[in-house]
């Protein structure tokens, strides 16, 4: 149950960074890659 929980949290946590990259690139997309390597996603 706890990591249901912590999918989900994870989910909206980068649900919410995408739509900062769309609007503002720049500045959101730090935040997006440090969380693609925390997470151990790898960015093109």
């Amino acid at each position: 149950m706890q990591s249901a929980v912590w999918q989900r949290s994870l989910n909206l946590e980068l649900s919410r960074l995408l739509q900062a990259v769309a609007e503002n690139p720049a500045a959101a997309g730090l935040s997006l890659l440090g969380l693609a390597s925390f997470t151990g996603c790898s960015m093109p």
